[in-house]
């Protein structure tokens, strides 16, 4: 059987797999017949076919190998009959640009996986029990008729070509210490290739650790028109196969995959994500998933969405070199996911195409959240409230609405969804990990626990009515007006424990979001260039999230910018820049504090949409603050004066707090029945002491 002359197999056709493993067991057949006096007498005797059998084969093709029995054969096209026709075959070699020699190589190393009598057969043809899988010192006998045959197609077994390139093959160990020759290197096809060409879709146990295939979408929704004109900018600018990266920028939660798959589905393609989060460790198993990644997308005309791009500047950077080599003749459509404020990634010789995702408008939000609320099963709400708070979009809206109603059954089964349901589904939706970098706390303190004059609480109003409003006037007009520093900005400055903290919590509450208190500690790093990266991340998660951010101290961060230097003074001044641009920018509130303004950047103070002063409380608010901190089940002794109090010593809102819980204890150590005005005199004496006043 002359190898150069065997029957071509590239016309798509059903049952042309079939047809081919019938081929290739016949070129074993032959191979083992002229071996049949070396083998042992009982090898296989029902399964290999004499010289007869096998010519008479070769002139009668069945369509299948002389195993498959005929109902076996109508069975699998039963199950994968759909995607045999189509020719998966041919697919495969078209798609890695096969030689006939390769297609061959993969065809054998698929036959143990219809058959396992085939390791046998294997294994005896090669007189070694532990080689159950083909060499490729056998493949090149079985299919080349001459030495100078083999000499020509030992190129197709090299690392750089296709078959072990694309881990169409994998290498088989025998398990044994001693090392053998290239030429009995043993080797099966890859599973993920089986599969495919049987009509199935999987991922190797090493790549699902970081993958996922994700079937079309039986409905498609919605995908904004600047994402469908970057993908069809990128199917057009294909060079030779070769395909643009697609880089989509956006902060988490806003529906940038659901956009991705919603245009694969109209497409009738198949997604793989790949978390480049969760890659492995190892480099070497790093590598061979980026390597699997590209194959089966590869192989399934699929759409490969990169999650987590960013990490190849960080956890995954070993690998960053092997994954742009991948790229370069990926033949992919590759899509990044990346963060916002992800500055443009080199990538030498591939051409990239970066778009950022559309957010929803308040207008389009109110379409979306009133078509989904306008059934029975919900009462009627504040939907306006809602969209100027909260960002939802198509993709995580139902997730939202199912959880608002599991809120609804835990306060009152078969009732409708209401106000508080949604909010709450709203608010714990959003909620984003900030990891060490920030404390979520979710406000309890209203206006009513806030004492403050009149005017103060006016100011704050003004910064809630500001943040309520910024959307709709922005989409009114004003984004146009205002080309920059259209995000709400406070700077609350005045001495400790005059209510700054308090304040930035009831704000939160009255906004029905929870407060994100930024841990200075962990974002103020060292090394050049860290802060940044960490307030980055704190601005992104923070866009998602909803919450009010709060900078409490911010003097430590943001201080007065400082001349030049060195690198670190150069850096430092490059931080506060980037603050401010996140600051005019950020959609939702900032809140920063401190205990003096002085300390400040100039810059920041032009740039703040709000200021407010905290001074030490008059004697009027000092009196309000004495009255209102007892809890209703403490009583005073009828003989303290109030106003005496108030009048006696100037304390802020923290050190009456600190005095009324010192008295409480006291009181209850002497048995009293109420705090006395003794009890009183001494807890100031302690905070006045600790503050580093004297008291007369």
């Amino acid at each position: 059987m002359n190898y150069l002359h065997h029957s071509p197999f590239f016309n798509d056709s059903n049952g042309q797999l079939f047809k081919e493993l019938e081929r290739i067991d016949l070129y074993l057949q032959h191979y083992t017949d002229k071996q049949r006096t070396s083998l042992d007498q009982h090898v296989l005797e029902d399964f290999l076919l004499d010289e007869a059998a096998i010519l008479a084969h070769v002139n009668a093709s069945k369509g299948t190998p002389h195993w498959m029995a005929p109902q076996r054969t109508c069975d699998v096209y039963a199950h994968h009959g759909e995607r045999m026709s189509t020719g998966l075959l041919s697919q495969l070699i078209e798609c890695f640009e096969l030689t006939a020699f390769e297609v061959d190589i993969i065809l054998l190393g698929l036959m143990a996986y219809f058959d396992s009598r085939y390791f046998s057969l294997f294994a005896a043809l090669q007189r070694h029990e532990q080689k159950k899988n083909p060499s490729f010192e056998l493949a090149l006998k079985v299919f080349c008729s001459s030495q100078a045959q083999q000499h020509q197609q030992q190129a197709c077994l090299l690392n750089h070509a296709p078959l072990l390139q694309h881990r169409l093959i994998t290498l088989v160990s025998t398990g044994q210490s001693q090392k053998e020759s290239w030429g009995q290197s043993l080797f099966q096809t890859s599973t993920e290739v089986f599969h495919f060409l049987t009509g199935n879709c999987t991922l190797s146990s090493l790549l699902a650790k970081s993958a996922i295939w994700h079937p079309v979408a039986q409905e498609v929704g919605d995908c904004p028109l600047s994402v469908l004109s970057g993908l069809q900018a990128q199917e057009a600018e294909q060079d030779n196969g070769c395909y643009p990266v697609l880089m989509l920028k956006g902060p988490l939660g806003s529906g940038r995959f659901s956009a991705i798959k919603s245009a694969a589905a109209k497409k009738n393609r198949l997604v793989l994500t790949l978390d480049i989060a969760r890659l492995p460790t190892d480099y070497h198993e790093a590598k061979s998933s980026l390597i699997q990644a590209i194959r089966d997308a590869r192989m399934h005309d699929a759409m490969l969405v990169i999650r987590h791009w960013d990490e190849f500047t960080d956890t995954a950077k070993e690998v960053f070199p092997d994954w742009l080599t991948l790229l370069q003749r990926a033949k992919v459509r590759v899509v990044g996911l990346c963060e916002q404020d992800s500055a443009r990634f080199s990538m030498p010789d591939i051409p990239q195409i970066s778009l950022a995702m559309p957010k929803l408008t308040l207008r389009e939000k109110a379409t979306l959240l009133s078509t989904a609320l306008s059934t029975d099963t919900y009462a009627s709400v504040d939907e306006d409230s809602i969209c100027r708070r909260f960002y939802f979009n198509q993709e995580s809206l139902p997730q939202i609405l199912q959880e608002a109603k599991c809120y609804r059954s835990l306060r009152a089964p078969k009732t409708p969804v209401n106000q508080d349901d949604l909010n709450l589904a709203f608010r714990l939706f959003s909620q984003k990990n900030f990891g060490k970098l920030a404390q979520r706390v979710e406000p309890i303190r209203t206006f009513e626990d806030l004492i403050i004059t009149d005017e103060l609480k006016e100011q704050l109003q003004e910064v809630l009515i500001a943040t309520r409003q910024r959307q709709r006037l922005l989409e009114a007009g004003f984004a146009d007006k205002v080309n920059y520093g259209t995000g709400i900005s406070t700077l609350f400055y005045g001495d400790s424990g005059t209510g700054k903290t308090m304040a930035a919590e009831v704000i939160a509450k009255q906004l029905n979001v929870d407060l994100i208190k930024v841990d200075l500690a962990s974002v103020v790093d060292k090394y050049i260039g860290e802060t940044e990266k960490h307030l980055a991340r704190i601005f992104d998660l923070a866009e998602a999230d909803a919450g009010v951010l709060f900078f409490d101290e911010a003097d430590a961060l943001f201080g007065k910018r400082s001349a030049v230097n060195d690198s670190k003074d150069r850096h430092a001044n490059i931080e506060v820049a980037y603050l401010l641009q996140r600051l005019e920018s950020h959609p939702g509130l900032v809140i920063l504090s401190t205990n003096n303004r002085s300390h400040l950047d100039d810059a920041f103070s032009r740039r703040f949409t709000f200021i407010t002063r905290f001074n030490f409380p008059d004697a009027a608010v000092r009196e309000r603050m004495w009255r209102t901190i007892w809890p209703k089940n403490i009583s005073l002794s009828p003989d303290i004066n109030v106003k005496a109090l108030a009048m006696g010593a100037e304390l802020t809102g923290a050190n009456i707090r600190n005095i009324s819980v010192l008295s409480a204890w006291l009181a209850a150590e002497d048995g009293a029945l109420h705090i006395g005005e003794h009890h009183i005199r001494k807890a100031m004496k302690r905070e006045l002491a600790k503050i580093g006043r004297i008291t007369l």
